[in-house]
This record gives C-alpha cells, sequence and structure tokens, in this order.
C-alpha cells in the first residue's frame, strides 16, 4: 500500500521541548516535558509522550537542531493530529501538524 504523505519525512531523533496548557477544574497551568523526535517533516513531527494529551491540543514544540554546544533551536506551533499507542514503552506515539516556526538565538555568539 502506497503512503499518501504530502511532506517526505526525516528518521531523525532530536531533543524536543514540548510544553502544553493542562486545564483542571477551574484553573489551568503550562506543563513542560522533554523527549526525542522519531520523525520530522515539513508538515509536522512525531514523537514518544509520557503524558496522555488529546487529539485537537495545541502544543509549543522546541527543536533542539545538533546537539553541540550552543546549537540553533526551531521553535513550533503545532496541533495533535494522531495519538497511538507506543510499541517501545507505555507512553504514547503523537503526530502533531506544525503551523508556524521561528528560528531562535542560540546563547553564545559567532
Amino acid at each position: 500500500m502506497q503512503e499518501r504523505r504530502k511532506h517526505q519525512r526525516f528518521r531523525v531523533a532530536l531533543p524536543v521541548r514540548v510544553s502544553y496548557i493542562e486545564t483542571g477544574e477551574g484553573d489551568s497551568s503550562r506543563r513542560v516535558f522533554r523527549t526525542v523526535t522519531e520523525n520530522i517533516s515539513e508538515g509536522g513531527m512525531a514523537f514518544v509522550s509520557p503524558k496522555r494529551l488529546v487529539r485537537g491540543a495545541e502544543l509549543k514544540c522546541v527543536v533542539t537542531l545538533s546537539k553541540q554546544e550552543g546549537a540553533g533551536k526551531v521553535s513550533f506551533a503545532c496541533t495533535i493530529v494522531r495519538i497511538e499507542k507506543s510499541r517501545k514503552s507505555d507512553h504514547v506515539k503523537i503526530a502533531v501538524a506544525a503551523h508556524g516556526h521561528r528560528f531562535l538565538k542560540s546563547r553564545t555568539s559567532h
């Protein structure tokens, strides 16, 4: 069966910091966790999450482009489009669509 992908996926493990708003009874708070990408494309990315999130939730994902000191980072506004059980653990695999990105300044100057 042929995949119907709009953008080519790249299997790459890049560090990603994921933040989202968790709402509860009358209050909300920002939550953050760190993980790594399983794949990334022009349209979004997939990663394993220790948190049970819901489809349609809005996330902010900051991807570090290299493990080198002072490496560039890109911030993405994302929406969860698919959630499936991870084969590797009791975590879930999350696929997100990216709506925009912004390159963040490095802490070290060149």
